[in-house]
């Protein structure tokens, strides 16, 4: 799934393109087309969650589009932990968090602060 990309105003700074499948794909070292859908379906849910809280101008900035990628991949790895484990370790369960910081501080620069926070 495909979002249109919005003309960026004058000044913007400008980046490269959305966040796509195939470049999830390569991030994830997926080689087959076996999970396209499912990835698609990760992609377009954390870019949903992504490009609703930053402006416009911003969703293809590097940052943001990094920020997409991770959120999708971790969306595809988390189908293995249906209950929210991801795994054991020495000192015990290993669980999945609910959010991802590392996405927030890629985007911390781009939030719609009006829209997010509700301040303007």
């Amino acid at each position: 799934m495909t979002y249109p990309t919005p003309a960026p105003p004058p000044g913007a700074p400008r980046g490269g393109e959305r966040a796509g499948l195939d470049q999830l794909k390569k991030m994830i070292g997926s080689q087959t087309t076996k999970d396209d859908a499912l990835l698609g379906i990760c992609l377009a849910a954390a870019g949903t969650w992504v490009y609703d809280r930053v402006l416009p101008q911003y969703v293809q900035e590097p940052a943001v589009v990094q920020a997409v990628l991770m959120l999708a991949a971790r969306l595809y790895k988390r189908r293995q932990s249906p209950e929210g484990v991801a795994g054991f370790a020495e000192m015990g369960v290993s669980i999945v968090v609910s959010r991802d910081p590392d996405v927030d501080r890629l985007i911390e620069h781009y939030v719609d602060a009006a829209w997010v926070w509700g301040i303007g």
